[in-house]
């Protein structure tokens, strides 16, 4: 008989808790162990009960969800879904419980009663699914990330640089993998733009956050941004983001369009368009994830003459989009998340090799 997922919700709602378990019980192979509102009652039950999932609400009273989800990581690490509402300052504390270990956050007003309750299920459902698979072991050391006081920049830029423009995906357990690798690039690198999963809402937090540790400028994208060194552009969310050059400038476009791999924004539209616009001068990346977005994209990037980078087993949170661009035959090379930094680089400083008559 299959093991079922053990999940604790933990919340000071009743009508949070109670809706969340009917959710979870869409799902047979799922068991809710425990609905606590008491933060300091739910740390002392992690080691009966188990749990291979929490669900975490970030207000509480007596303990924070943030103090709580610190405490956790040290005496039983869990992964945990966030359970957060879209307010400013709730973002932003949901943001910072990525850097505490959480690997996944679930916006409240989708939970409110009197919603289609089937599509709200299935996605919170695929979510603790994913969150079960998750190798917290595998997780870099949680610590605080802050800009590097001094990288050394890359050789003075010019035409006949290789890499022109990087782009890179990243899902679930890709916020401090994100996070990481950013902080250790050099204020010249060429530009980068970046998918990340995530509830739209939650994005501009997201790009605020990663701009406090970045030495260039980081920010959510908007149509026609130009894409420059020393710029990096993070996807809005529900749109997708591409790529187009005009002349010899590249700009971002945002289109609208279906779910790719249940997700918008796509990796794919993205990589898509850098393999037709960039070519031999872009620079695929993809991080952790669950899931095969970005594997189409990055195999095209790949035919046309790309360097291609993806995350090792051991250092993803969640080894599934990089797993099935490496089975496409997409990457040039598979790395722990710690060399990345370096190897980009080392190819960002290579110039073009022109053909000597």
């Amino acid at each position: 008989m299959k093991k079922k997922i053990k999940v604790l919700i933990v919340d000071d709602s009743i009508s949070i808790r109670k809706f969340i378990t009917s959710l979870l019980s869409f799902d047979k192979s799922i068991e809710v162990v425990g609905a606590l509102e008491d933060s300091f009652v739910a740390l002392e039950m992690l080691e009966k009960l188990k749990p291979d999932v929490v669900t975490l609400d970030l207000h509480m009273p007596k303990m924070d969800g943030l103090t709580f989800l610190e405490k956790m990581m040290k005496i039983y690490p869990t992964p945990t879904i966030i359970i957060s509402s879209f307010a400013k300052e709730n973002s932003e504390n949901a943001i910072k419980a990525f850097s505490l270990g959480a690997i996944d956050i679930f916006p409240k007003q989708v939970i409110s009663p009197g919603l289609n309750i089937e599509p709200v299920a299935h996605s919170l459902i695929t979510k603790v699914r994913v969150a079960a698979r998750a190798i917290l072991n595998n997780k870099i050391e949680i610590k605080p990330i802050v800009k590097q006081i001094a990288i050394e920049p890359l050789p003075e830029i010019t035409k006949n640089q290789k890499i022109k423009i990087i782009s890179i995906a990243a899902s679930t357990g890709g916020t401090e993998a994100l996070r990481n690798l950013l902080s250790k690039l050099p204020s010249n690198i060429p530009g980068i733009l970046i998918v990340q999963h995530m509830p739209k809402e939650f994005l501009l937090s997201f790009a605020e956050s990663l701009a406090r540790v970045c030495q260039f400028e980081l920010k959510l994208a908007q149509n026609n941004d130009e894409v420059l060194p020393g710029r990096a552009l993070l996807a809005p969310g529900d749109i997708h983001m591409e790529i187009i050059r005009i002349q010899n400038s590249y700009f971002i476009r945002l289109k609208e369009g279906p779910l790719i791999h249940g997700v918008r924004p796509s990796a794919n539209p993205l990589f898509s368009s850098m393999a037709r616009n960039v070519g031999k001068h872009g620079m695929g990346i993809i991080l952790t994830g669950m899931g095969g977005d970005g594997a189409e994209g990055l195999y095209e990037m790949k035919k046309a003459g790309s360097f291609n980078i993806a995350q090792d087993e051991k250092s993803c949170v969640v080894f599934g989009m990089p797993k099935k661009a490496i089975a496409k035959g997409a990457i040039d090379e598979v790395l722990p998340l710690e060399k990345m930094p370096d190897r980009i680089i080392m190819e960002c400083s290579k110039l073009e090799l022109k053909n000597v008559i």
